[in-house]
């Protein structure tokens, strides 16, 4: 685990202007607010890893309760990185909602990364608008 915070993270997001590729997996002190100030200066980022630790098995069935879904880090992602090519998103909290704001903004994503996103569906018309943007 990673002790970077979303206060770090703001600090030095406008330093990280030409980053193209970056990695903050387990990175669990890093919230919307962190993600937010990434898309806003990260301009160049064509690659993010954002990759949770899987939840123990016994707290499986709470994880995957509805009250522990949370759009917001997708939503994010989808608002301020439209230029993402590769994202992996593994054990997010977000839901079919989330995935199709991702596809229908970051319009150059090639590879997606969902494993464990217990939340996600893919009901309704996100199978076809997956498959669309995926080939």
């Amino acid at each position: 685990m990673s002790d970077v915070t979303d206060k770090m993270v703001e600090k030095h997001a406008e330093s990280l202007a030409m980053v193209t590729v970056l990695d903050i997996s387990y990175c669990l002190k890093i919230s919307s607010k962190g993600l937010e100030a990434l898309g806003k200066h990260c301009k160049a980022l064509t690659h993010l890893k954002r990759n949770m630790p899987p939840p123990e098995w016994e707290q499986l069935a709470v994880e995957v309760d509805a009250a522990k879904m949370d759009d917001g880090e997708a939503m994010i992602i989808a608002d301020t990185m439209p230029k993402l090519r590769h994202l992996e998103l593994g054990f997010g909290r977000f839901s079919d909602r989330g995935l199709d704001a991702i596809f229908t903004k970051c319009r150059a994503l090639t590879h997606l990364d969902i494993q464990g996103c217990w939340s996600v569906k893919l009901e309704g018309d996100l199978p076809a608008v997956v498959f669309r943007a995926l080939g």
